[in-house]
């Protein structure tokens, strides 16, 4: 047995009203029903750890919808730390693989039937309760909000611009912290574009950024075409399948910013009508600033990262360099969500 414990991911898949199982080949639980899963492999993500045992052991794809559990599992190969999600099906057809036996989907009461151990029995009707038909089922559609919502994942951006208008002036960088309200980091982006067409920066914004040479050589370092970038910014925010909310503070500025882009260079903005289909975003933003106005009990105008407490950002600096300033958006908004204790 390891002397340390072993992180092993799991998912439960969900297809319909139907759960993804295999019939374990190895220890511990050697021939018994269960969900797919296994060891992390150094430099993996824990819901990339899942989604490749699940294409291993099964030969399906699937998208992650949340987080379930966290069990702790002493056996007579190991002890394992469980990291249990939940994930839709995408594609492919069950067939057993790797250290599965068998692979197939089944309705839940079968799961209940054919599944051993309590534990997983448990973690298999979270998932359906919260992620299953049922769960939508009844709901009312909610105007701008397409996903379930559950586990949402918060895009906390920061830009950084040559000017103050959209258009005549260029967004020279950006970067978002995809974070959840828990304070989990789910993935970064970040960018340097090159300056639109016939815009010209402002000489005020070149003046003030000569007394921050840091943040200007961060935000021109290495330019990339807009396009591209924005399109593959675009592709990374729909990564988040399980809902997605933009965040910025100011969100109207920074939001502006990036709405203009998106509509540029994509088929898509940052607030899309309510009856539009296929939104890039659900809702229609959270504003970082006015929260913590109204929790500082401050009026909104004098509202600024200098006049909150340096642990409401996480001791992030405030840099104007647009991943250090997103970093320290996101942790005071773990902060305003009331996940992270204030001082």
């Amino acid at each position: 047995m390891s002397e340390h414990p072993v992180p092993c991911a799991g998912v439960v898949c969900l297809r319909g009203d139907e759960v993804l199982l295999i019939r374990r080949g190895q220890p511990p639980r050697a021939g018994e029903w269960s969900i797919p899963g296994g060891r992390m492999e150094l430099g993996e993500g824990v819901a990339q750890a899942a989604l490749r045992e699940l294409e291993e052991e099964t030969g399906v794809t699937a998208a992650i919808l949340g987080l379930i559990d966290v069990i702790d599992h002493a056996s007579e190969v190991r002890q394992a730390v469980l990291i249990d999600y939940a994930a839709r099906w995408v594609s492919g057809q069950p067939r057993a693989g790797d250290d599965a036996l068998e692979a197939r989907f089944v309705s839940l009461a079968e799961a209940m039937r054919l599944v051993a151990w309590s534990e997983t029995r448990r973690v298999i009707a979270a998932a359906v309760e919260r992620y299953g038909p049922r769960a939508a089922a009844g709901r009312e559609p909610l105007l701008g909000v397409e996903r379930p919502m559950r586990d949402p994942v918060y895009i906390v951006t920061d830009i950084e611009c040559d000017g103050p208008r959209p258009g005549p002036n260029s967004m020279i960088s950006f970067a978002s912290v995809a974070v959840t309200a828990d304070g989990v980091e789910k993935g970064v982006f970040e960018a340097v574009l090159e300056p639109l067409p016939g815009a010209a920066p402002s000489p005020e914004t070149l003046a003030w950024f000569k007394t921050q040479p840091e943040a200007w050589a961060a935000a021109t370092s290495d330019p990339q075409p807009a396009q591209p970038v924005m399109r593959n910014f675009e592709a990374w925010v729909r990564g988040f399948e399980q809902g997605r909310i933009f965040a910025a503070f100011p969100l109207a500025f920074d939001g502006g910013w990036i709405d203009f882009y998106l509509r540029r260079f994509t088929d898509h903005g940052l607030v899309e009508g309510p009856y539009e289909k296929d939104r890039l975003f659900d809702g229609s933003g959270l504003r970082l600033r006015t929260l913590a106005a109204a929790r500082t009990r401050q009026p909104i105008w004098t509202c600024r990262p200098a006049s909150l407490p340096a642990a409401w950002l996480g001791l992030h600096e405030h840099t104007h360099r647009a991943i250090d300033d997103a970093r320290g958006y996101a942790h005071l908004l773990g902060v305003l969500l009331g996940r992270w204790e204030t001082p």
